[in-house]
C-alpha cells in the first residue's frame, strides 16, 4: 500500500537533515541556467523583434534549453536520489549525464521520444476541434463561394467542448509518464522505451497518490513562483517526488510477487 501524502512529507524532510545545502546547490544550478537562457533570450529578442527571425530565435532558445537543461534536471534528480539512497555524492552529480558522450547520447533520445510522444499525442487529441473551429470560421474557400449555413457558425461550442475533452486526456496521458524520469535515473543501463513502459505500469497504481501528493504541494508550488522561496520549497517537492516514486516501484513489486511467483513482469532493482 503507498503511504499517504503526509508520510511522504514527513519522510522527505528527514531525508533531507543535513543535507540541504546540498539539496539547495543542485536546484540553484538549474535555476541559474533557466535564469541564464531567460537572460540569454531577452538581450537577443530587441534584435529579432517579429517575423522569421523572432521564430528562428525563440526555436533556438526553446533547443537549446531542452538540450541542456534536460540532463542538467535529470542529474539534479540523481542527487536527489542518492541522498534518498544515503549514498556518497557531491555537487558535481548534477553533471554526470555530461560525463560522457554515451550518456548525454542517451538522456538526448529520451528526451526526444518523451516530446515527439506528447507532441504527436496532443496533435491526434487536438485535431478533431481545430477541424471544428476553422469550420465554424467560414473562412473555407467553398464557403466564400455559396455560402456557409447559419448553423456553422454554433460549432465553436462544439469545438471547445472537444478540447476541453482532449486537454484532459492529454493531462491523464501525461501523468501516467511521471514515473519515466525516475525510472531512466535509478537505472543507467535500462532502455528508453523500457522505461516509458515501465512508468505506465507503475502509474497503473500509483497514479491517484500522485495527485493527491501534488495538491498537498501545490501551495509549496505556488510560493516557488516567487522566485527568492524556491531556495527552499523546490528541494522539499523533489525529496517528495524521489521519495513518492520509491515507494509506488516497491508497491508494484509486491503487487507483482503477489500475483504470482513466476510473473514475467520486470522488477525493479532498488
Amino acid at each position: 500500500m503507498l503511504p499517504n501524502s503526509k508520510t511522504v512529507k514527513k519522510e522527505a524532510k528527514g531525508l533531507l537533515a543535513g543535507k540541504w545545502p546540498l539539496a539547495i546547490s543542485a536546484v540553484m544550478i538549474f535555476v541559474f541556467f533557466a535564469f541564464f537562457m531567460a537572460i540569454i533570450y531577452s538581450l537577443l529578442y530587441p534584435l529579432f523583434p517579429s517575423g522569421i527571425p523572432f521564430v528562428v530565435l525563440t526555436v533556438l532558445t526553446v533547443f537549446f534549453s531542452v538540450a541542456l537543461g534536460f540532463p542538467l534536471l535529470l542529474g539534479v534528480l540523481r542527487v536527489f536520489r542518492c541522498i534518498l539512497c544515503d549514498t556518497d555524492t557531491d555537487l558535481y552529480t548534477v553533471f554526470y549525464y555530461y560525463s560522457s558522450v554515451r550518456h548525454l547520447t542517451k538522456v538526448t533520445q529520451f528526451c526526444i521520444v518523451l516530446i515527439s510522444k506528447f507532441a504527436l499525442i496532443a496533435l491526434l487529441l487536438f485535431l478533431p476541434s481545430i477541424i471544428i473551429e476553422v469550420l465554424a470560421s467560414g473562412k473555407l474557400p467553398f464557403f466564400m463561394e455559396s455560402g456557409m449555413p447559419i448553423w456553422f457558425s454554433n460549432l465553436w461550442v462544439f469545438g471547445t467542448f472537444l478540447r476541453g475533452i482532449a486537454v484532459a486526456v492529454l493531462i491523464y496521458i501525461i501523468l501516467r509518464h511521471y514515473l519515466c524520469m525516475y525510472i531512466f535515473v535509478q537505472n543507467d543501463n535500462i532502455n528508453i522505451m523500457e522505461a516509458v513502459l515501465l512508468s505506465k505500469k507503475v502509474a497503473k497504481y500509483s497514479i491517484t497518490g500522485f495527485v493527491g501528493l501534488f495538491f498537498s504541494l501545490l501551495g509549496w508550488i505556488l510560493l516557488s513562483l516567487l522566485a527568492v522561496p524556491i531556495v527552499f520549497t523546490a528541494p522539499y517537492v523533489i525529496m517528495c517526488y524521489v521519495v513518492h516514486c520509491t515507494a509506488a516501484i516497491d508497491n508494484y513489486n509486491r503487487k507483482i510477487k503477489a500475483t504470482t511467483p513466476f510473473a514475467d513482469e520486470i522488477e525493479f532493482d532498488l
